[in-house]
């Protein structure tokens, strides 16, 4: 074989091992390593039930991070206990996104409104590349579940102190 043809087939090798990392790298990072606003959510959650209120601070935007000394202690404070939800269908529309999330109601509630479980529209808007929730517009688009939520309470006698009889 002459030089020539060693120096391309070497320059062939070098090339498809290049494409081959590129392509192994593409994929690390798109199913791995990059924000989407359903890991954003899991990792909240996550975060919520262990207690760790910097990474709830770290998983919403600049304008909500003040909600996280509330969320971050709010369920499980460090307790093995599962947090049980369910994320509906993502719709992205730009830098904001909207996850549906259904989680059950404890057994209290559903004795008063007869609802099982509530579904919350979480916001989400793309700061800097990563997936943030935004508290204010997850609570202003799920004001309508939870004023169906207080209407069953209200409907069922809860607001007068107990269950109907």
């Amino acid at each position: 074989m002459s030089g020539s043809r060693r120096t391309g087939a070497a320059v062939v090798i070098v090339i498809v091992i290049v494409a081959i990392l590129a392509i192994a790298g593409a994929g690390v990072w798109w199913f791995v390593l990059r924000s989407t606003p359903e890991k954003t959510l899991h990792t909240m959650f996550r975060a919520q039930m262990a207690g760790d209120v910097e990474t709830v601070r770290a998983c919403m935007t600049e304008r909500s991070q003040r909600w996280a000394d509330r969320l971050g202690g709010m369920t499980g404070g460090g307790s093995e206990q599962e947090f049980e939800y369910a994320l509906g269908e993502t719709e992205i529309d730009g830098d904001r996104a909207t996850v549906p999330v259904t989680m059950p109601l404890p057994e209290q509630v559903t004795q008063y409104t007869g609802q099982t479980e509530i579904t919350l529209k979480y916001s989400l808007h793309n700061e800097d590349g990563s997936w943030k929730v935004d508290m204010q517009d997850t609570m202003t688009g799920s004001i309508g579940g939870l004023m169906g939520l207080m209407g069953g309470m209200v409907g069922s006698g809860a607001a007068g102190g107990g269950p109907a009889p």
